[in-house]
């Protein structure tokens, strides 16, 4: 579909939601790195949210970063610690995001091939390394995951589960 036909349908649903909630707050969630593989994507996400504003009378408000860790060329974080090819992408991101108005999130969590909660939890926190460290200041931090593991949600002393990641990471970064 075009831009202009996924900001009508979009702005449809939006506007149903935004007047049974006038305070609601409108996001977009992207995955990358396969929007930024697109030729021209940041000026065609820039004519996404000037569309969607302009058919739904309301501006999308932050970018959720949503990485597809799993990506060969990002996987080569695990095989040279400190490797600048997620850190590259996020700064790539960012000021894009940021060039229109949008705060940035950035969604922590884990490898969708891990097998243990332990590989899960290691990958998540070498990805929110690589995240803070490239030097973006997500505004918000989000931490889901859309597959097992991690198995466990709780408790939040273990930093295998869901929650144990959040309390590493604010450990890490206050």
């Amino acid at each position: 579909s075009s831009i202009a036909e996924e900001a009508r349908r979009a702005a449809v649903i939006a506007r149903i939601f935004t007047a049974a909630y006038p305070n609601l707050v409108i996001a977009d969630i992207e995955p990358f790195p396969v929007l930024s593989l697109q030729p021209d994507w940041a000026a065609d996400y820039g004519a996404w949210l000037k569309a969607f504003q302009a058919e739904s009378g309301t501006a999308i408000s932050f970018l959720h970063l949503d990485f597809d860790w799993d990506q060969s060329h990002l996987r080569q974080f695990f095989i040279f610690p400190g490797s600048s090819a997620i850190a590259g992408l996020a700064r790539q991101i960012a000021p894009v995001a940021r060039g229109h108005g949008l705060k940035l999130g950035m969604i922590m969590n884990g490898s969708t091939s891990a097998t243990t909660d332990a590989a899960w939890a290691q990958t998540a926190q070498f990805h929110m390394d690589a995240i803070m460290d490239s030097g973006i200041a997500p505004d918000q931090v989000l931490f889901e995951t859309w597959v097992t593991p991690p198995w466990k949600t709780i408790p939040d002393s273990d930093p295998t589960s869901l929650t144990g990641l959040v309390n590493v990471f604010y450990s890490r970064y206050p």
